[in-house]
């Protein structure tokens, strides 16, 4: 939404111009390079109360006779921290050279008379002063009378003659007044006597004001005729003394008194009066600003309490005993006096460089002084200042960290303040208008604080992440606006008060996450785009009936937002208004409202109940998509569309009443609404759209009416508890996809008059059973019906002409199918996958059986094809098992690529005369013995009863069956006619006057004969070769004949083994040794053939006899020995062969046994004769030695089971 503006976009310098200012430079730092200034006053300016005074170190004696101690002038005092333009030094360090202090604690005007009457006139002071003498413990009082003849004649000293002074600054009256009679009063007599007297005390005063205002008027006029009329006077005035909630000796009934009714009438009245009357350079200060919470008494006070008497106050006998310190500025005191009145001198001295216009106003472009807090002058060189501009200077105002604009500044220009590091706070008196980026990215700007202005420009506070706090206060005027951005990003800006503003333009407080409320005007009109965009902490907001627009995206992510009060004349609410607002609990749309904008309540994952009010006309796209808690939603009879996705993902929503008068259930209306249990669609709904109600899972019922048009495509789609449906006759078309996955979906009514069934409409609804197609409908889409595993039935009727690809694809229990005459196009895969179909008829007027049409249909036993069929597509009937008769009609023109591979059951085959085209192995994988051409046919022919089909004009094999013959006088084959890389073999062999293969598809062995085309075309192709050879093979060990085999070369038989590679071995023995194999050579140095070796290519010579000799490996035999516990002789072998000679053992030994001798068992029944192992035993050995103890008889044979 464009804001509107109270002054369209124009530049202040444009603003200038039209008002018939011309911006001309005039200079920067236009001052004296070593300025002068005279501070004058009471104990406020000489800092009484703030110590060390000058001198205070001397000894008593020399203390009396230092004017400066005697006057209690402060080395803290507020003048001795000003720095003038020009000097490099404060004045505290320029004292006597280029400041000089004549303030004096106590003085009065009458004192100050002295400069104008230049009378010699004695300042009597009675001075009493405690010290200790050396050596005494007595303590001494003393008295002196001062002569200060020339006490108030500073501007006659010998320093000052034939000077220029540039600044004069004083604080004065408050003694005239009796201020500390004032104080006095409240610590002597507390109490409700003090507040009486307290009150007439004022009015005495304020009775008798006259003369202090004469006397102040007199004082100024003299310090003017002292200097010139360039000279700077700067008159302060004096802050609130006692904090508002009173203190120690004080109630806070008496602190208004003396701060209210003493202080600021004092300063307004009296002080400030009597400087704006004075001509020429003359300006008051107000300091009230600065010491507010910082009084006498408060947390962090600036002024002292009521104190006891000091070490450093003169009269040390006074009565009551209250120093002088008491109620006056201490450091930090005499600090903020510093701050003010500096920043009335440097916006008075050349610290600012400003443009000027030629009505004598000028604009501010860069402050060149030390201070960190300034406020804007409204008059340079008396000049009026109407605004500031940088004029595109990165620098200028770096340092500021404090800034005022005083009423009068109505202007800050683009970019002025940006990406100031150093910028805390700003503050503005007046009217104005803040413009572009004024402002922007001041990282550390915390505070600021609007009195009446009319704009706030785009971006002018944009990206401030560290402002809190906006202050406005209820005197900015009317149609005042914020514009685009003007706090975007201010991340930690907590409360704004918008209570005047009558716009609220785009991204106007975007991403201020920290903004937890806003008060809004009653005269609000509008909120732009993104207004409050990302407001996260924003907690509630009460829109005012006044406005009539609320932007797009306006309250986006404002995810604490928990209320929300829409206003009555509120027409639309725009797009995304309080999108992602997940705190939002409910919501109530005014009857006012025509429009709910796209997306306007999206993921308010919170908002459980809204109200819709009749008056209501549309629910645009997405508008409360993802409302997770919503459970109910009543749709009033005015609303003519709901939008798109309007409700979707609204897991919760149990119920949705739809009333009459809804034209349009937009797509994905009610998308994933997981909850939804049952619908009822109206009569006046023409449409529902696609995925309008898709994966509603716990939908069991969905009523519909007649007056329904069209149901889009995903409608109804995996709503997995939906039972049965009704299409009503009003029907047309049911799109893509509808009722698709519908699992539990058992009946479907189709009724007549539909014309379309969209593609995928029913598909994998698995529980449905059955299915009539009316007459009316024209198309079944592609894959309408694809994976109903459970339908057994289908009734498809005249009227039908087509049947897309996909359509009843695996419809695994489907047993028939009958196709009507009708049906001109059956596309791919229609059928494919019906594992359960035995018959499918096919009526005259069929043109065309697509690619894989019943492909995988393993039980279909017969096909009738029409005369009509012009073309069998590519393995249109591929793996139909059981198929054994397929009759090709005339008519029949093509038969494409592996029209009928794996068809086992297929025997024969008969070409038409038709037939014009034959694709790559029609019949792979088929035994067929019996292939025939129509000896009419042009173009190929089955000659000499080949079982094969041959390409008459090329004389070209191109289709072959079981043990095809290839005929004289054909010479090309095509390598699909011989494919050998699949299961069924076919024994087919090349003959030696082929000379021409055409590579058309993978062979990976060919059968032919030694020397030929086909053996040499093999090999050029990396093809297993089988020859084509008869021969013999002859087995022998060493010269004796033991076995004998023929081997016929043939190629891989159905399982994958070449049926002559294997010719018989002989199983002879030879004890003791191990046949490898069979060699080439009798000595064993020829090529060794294994028993895993194929033995057909041993010859290339037909009817030849090839000899083999067997090829031996002697066995290496174990001896092991039981030794019963006895040591084997180490001359004992371990092994043995059938070839080594007799083995005579020797005895083992065992200590007090004799050996008894070597056995073959372990019960010691089979002695090993003569412990002998004779040459050509063979076999692993196991001996066991008896023992027999010594001194024993032969019965106490050892065993090894005794031990």
């Amino acid at each position: 939404m464009k804001c509107k503006k109270l002054i369209n976009k124009i530049c202040l310098s444009f603003l200038f111009m039209v008002m018939g200012f011309i911006l001309i430079p005039i200079y920067s730092n236009a001052y004296n390079s070593s300025q002068i200034m005279v501070s004058l006053g009471d104990s406020y300016s000489s800092g009484e109360g703030v110590e060390p005074f000058y001198g205070q170190e001397d000894d008593p004696g020399k203390k009396i006779e230092n004017e400066d101690w005697v006057t209690h002038r402060s080395q803290n005092s507020w003048p001795g921290k000003l720095k003038l333009p020009g000097n490099t030094k404060k004045n505290a360090d320029l004292k006597n050279s280029k400041w000089f202090f004549a303030a004096a604690s106590g003085a009065k005007t009458q004192h100050m008379d002295k400069l104008n009457l230049d009378k010699k006139e004695m300042l009597k002071k009675e001075v009493c002063y405690a010290y200790n003498r050396p050596g005494s413990n007595s303590l001494e009082y003393f008295t002196k009378i001062y002569n200060y003849e020339y006490f108030f004649k500073v501007f006659d000293e010998e320093a000052l003659k034939n000077k220029h002074i540039d600044y004069v600054t004083l604080t004065l009256g408050g003694n005239d007044v009796d201020f500390s009679q004032i104080i006095t009063i409240a610590v002597a007599q507390p109490g409700t006597v003090m507040t009486a007297i307290l009150k007439n005390k004022i009015a005495e005063i304020k009775a008798d004001i006259s003369t202090t205002e004469k006397n102040l008027e007199r004082v100024y006029k003299g310090i003017r005729n002292k200097t010139d009329n360039d000279t700077k006077i700067i008159v302060a005035g004096y802050p609130h003394l006692i904090s508002d909630n009173g203190g120690v000796f004080f109630t806070d009934e008496e602190a208004r008194i003396i701060n209210n009714d003493g202080v600021d009438y004092f300063n307004n009245n009296v002080i400030k009066k009597i400087v704006n009357r004075q001509p020429g350079n003359i300006y008051y200060v107000d300091v009230v600003d600065e010491f507010k919470g910082h009084e006498a008494y408060s947390s962090d006070p600036y002024i002292n309490p009521i104190m006891i008497l000091q070490n450093e106050d003169i009269n040390a006998l006074k009565i009551p005993p209250i120093s002088e310190y008491s109620i006056h500025p201490n450091n930090k005191g005499t600090d903020a006096y510093a701050r003010c009145v500096q920043r009335k001198i440097d916006s008075l001295a050349g610290n600012y460089e400003w443009v000027s216009n030629t009505n004598g106003t000028l604009v501010i472009t860069n402050y060149n002084g030390t201070q960190e807090s300034i406020t804007l002058p409204t008059y340079i060189d008396n000049k009026k200042v109407i605004g500031i501009d940088s004029i595109g200077n990165k620098d200028s105002f770096k340092n500021i960290k404090t800034i005022k604009f005083p009423e009068g500044i109505w202007g800050v220009i683009s970019d002025s303040f940006r990406n100031r590091t150093n910028l805390k706070e700003v503050y503005f008196e007046g009217s104005g208008l803040v413009f572009d980026s004024a402002f922007e990215n001041c990282p550390n700007l915390t505070t600021v604080t609007f009195n009446d202005f009319t704009s706030i420009d785009k971006n002018a506070f944009k990206d401030c992440i560290n402002l809190k706090s906006v202050n406005v206060n209820y005197t900015v005027g009317e149609g005042s606006q914020i514009l685009p951005s003007a706090f975007e990003n201010c991340k930690n800006l907590i409360h704004i008060d918008l209570d005047k503003f009558s716009w609220i333009c785009a991204s106007a407080f975007k991403n201020c996450t920290s903004l937890s409320s806003v008060t809004l005007s009653n005269k609000l009109t509008a909120i732009g785009e993104n207004a409050f965009i990302g407001c996260t902490a924003l907690k509630g907001i009460s829109i005012p009936k006044s406005v009539t627009i609320i932007g797009n995206s306006a309250f986006e992510d404002c995810k604490s937002l928990m209320h929300v009060e829409l206003p009555e004349r509120l027409g639309k609410i725009e797009s995304a208004t309080f999108r992602g607002c997940t705190g939002l609990k409910d919501i109530n749309i005014p009857v006012s409202v025509k429009e709910i904008g796209s997306r306007t309540f999206e993921d308010c994952t919170s908002l459980t109940n809204v109200k819709l009010s009749e008056g209501l006309e549309k629910i645009g796209s997405a508008t409360f998509c993802g409302c997770t808690a919503l459970k109910e939603i009543r749709i009033p009879a005015s609303v003519k569309t709901i939008g798109e996705s309007a409700f979707s993902y609204c897991k919760s929503l149990t119920h949705a009443e739809l009333k009459e008068g809804l034209e349009t259930i937009e797509e994905s209306t009610f998308e994933k609404c997981t909850g939804l249990k049952d619908i009822r669609i109206p009569t006046s709904v023409k449409t529902i759209g696609a995925d309008a109600f898709y994966e509603c899972k716990s939908l069991t019922h969905a009523e519909l009416k007649e007056g329904l048009e069209t149901i889009e495509g995903w409608a109804f789609a995996n709503c997995t508890a939906l039972k049965d449906i009704s299409i009503p006759k009003s029907v047309k078309t049911i799109g893509s996809w509808a009722f698709g996955s519908c699992n539990s979906l058992m009946h479907a009514e189709l009724s007549e008059g539909l014309e379309t069934i969209g593609d995928g409409t029913f598909s994998e609804c698995t529980a449905l059973i059955d299915i009539r197609v009316p007459k009316s409908v024209k198309t079944i889409g592609v894959s309408a019906f694809k994976d109903c595993k459970n339908l057994t039935y289908a009734e498809l009727q005249e009227g039908l002409v087509k049947i897309e690809g996909n359509a009843f694809y695996n419809c695994e229990k489907l047993k028939e199918i009958n196709i009507p005459k009708s049906v001109k196009t059956i596309g791919r895969w229609a059928f494919g996958y019906c594992k359960s179909l035995t018959r499918a008829e096919l009526q005259e007027g069929l043109g065309k059986i697509e690619d894989y049409t019943f492909c995988n249909c393993f039980n279909l036993k017969e096909i009738r094809i029409p005369k009509s069929v012009k073309t069998i597509g590519e393995s249109a009937f591929c793996s139909c098992w059981h198929l054994k008769q397929a009759e090709l009609p005339e008519g029949l023109e093509t038969i494409g690529d592996t029209a009928f591979q794996w068809c086992g059951g297929l025997e024969a085959i008969k070409i038409p005369k038709s037939v014009k085209k034959i694709g790559k192995n029609p019949w792979l994988e088929c035994e067929i013995v019996n292939i025939q051409v129509d000896s009419s046919n042009k173009k190929y022919d089955s000659r000499n009863n080949c079982n094969g089909i041959i390409e008459t004009a090329t004389n070209t094999l191109i289709v072959a069956g079981y043990k095809t013959l290839i005929p004289k006088g054909v010479n090309t084959v095509k390598s699909s006619a011989i494919n050998t890389c699949h299961g069924i073999y076919y024994d087919i062999y090349l003959p030696k006057h082929i000379n021409k293969i055409i590579n058309d598809s993978n062979v990976c062995h060919i059968k032919g004969f030694y020397d030929s085309y086909a053996e040499k075309y093999a090999k050029s192709n990396g093809i297993e070769f089988i020859p084509i050879i008869k021969y013999t093979v002859e087995l022998y060990d060493d010269s004796k004949l033991i076995g004998k085999k023929d081997v016929d070369g043939k190629e891989k038989n159905k399982y994958g083994i070449y049926t002559g590679d294997c010719p018989w071995f002989s199983t002879a023995e030879k004890k003791g040794y191990e046949l490898l194999g069979y060699n080439t050579k009798k000595d064993g140095s020829g090529k060794l053939y294994t028993f895993s070796d194929g033995l057909y290519k041993l010859t290339r010579v037909e009817n030849s006899t090839v000899k083999l000799y067997a090829q031996w490996k002697i066995k290496k035999y174990k001896i092991t020995y039981n030794l019963n516990g006895g040591k084997n002789n180490a001359d004992n072998p371990t092994t043995y062969t059938v070839k080594t000679k007799t083995i005579k053992l020797k005895n083992p030994t065992r200590q007090g046994y004799s050996f008894v001798g070597w056995y073959t068992d372990k019960d010691y029944k089979k002695k090993l004769e003569n412990n002998e192992i004779k040459q050509g035993s063979v076999g692993n050995k196991t001996l066991y030695a008896k023992w027999k103890k010594n001194g024993t008889s032969n019965k106490q044979e050892i065993t090894a089971d005794e031990m």
